[in-house]
């Protein structure tokens, strides 16, 4: 934006489970940041700004897929979203959450924002058939703000990780998304 910009609304990128957020799941940008895959446990969590956890075992004591490593850069160069969670283990392989989006406002003035920006991360899927554990949980996303003069009026700014889904009949037990107004983490499903 040529000038002064405001954000009133909420301005999102987030994930919503399996399905990224714009710019999330890039090809390429999330090379070792996807969560590992379980043999019977549960699907390792997404790296992005941060190391994803390792996805919990199963209660046979198969271990979970190993978490993501950290993907994307502190400058946000080149601007790319979150990575995915990886799938739990079982019969049937599923995708993890999915990551968030990316997201960049540009002012030559001040940008205010008094209301909220997010691209969060999916919640993990659970796993429908009882017979392995849930999928892991994508990251957060990117956020990139630019400007002259930057002005936070009682806004929200969160790039959060998902939650971890368990297993369990329909797939019912799925992680939350990651939390937009708080930096409380998602909660995981229950068992």
């Amino acid at each position: 934006v040529f000038g002064d910009a405001r954000i009133d609304g909420w301005l999102n990128a987030g994930a919503d489970h399996a399905i990224p957020g714009a710019g999330g799941n890039h090809p390429g940008a999330c090379d070792g940041g996807a969560g590992g895959p379980g043999s019977q446990g549960g699907g390792g969590g997404a790296g992005f700004g941060a190391a994803g956890g390792r996805g919990g075992a199963y209660y046979t004591g198969s271990p979970g897929g190993a978490g993501g490593a950290t993907a994307g850069t502190a400058a946000n160069i080149p601007l790319v979203g979150g990575c995915p969670g990886g799938h739990g283990g079982g019969v049937v392989p599923m995708v993890g959450g999915a990551g968030g989006g990316a997201v960049q406002v540009s002012a030559a003035g001040v940008l205010t924002i008094a209301g909220k920006v997010s691209a969060q991360g999916g919640g993990g899927p659970g796993n429908p058939n009882g017979n392995g554990a849930g999928n892991g949980a994508g990251s957060g996303g990117a956020i990139l703000l630019e400007a002259t003069q930057l002005r936070l009026v009682g806004a929200a700014i969160t790039a959060n990780g998902g939650g971890g889904g368990s297993f369990g009949n329909l797939g019912l037990r799925v992680g939350e998304n990651g939390r937009v107004d708080s930096t409380t983490p998602a909660l995981g499903a229950a068992a």
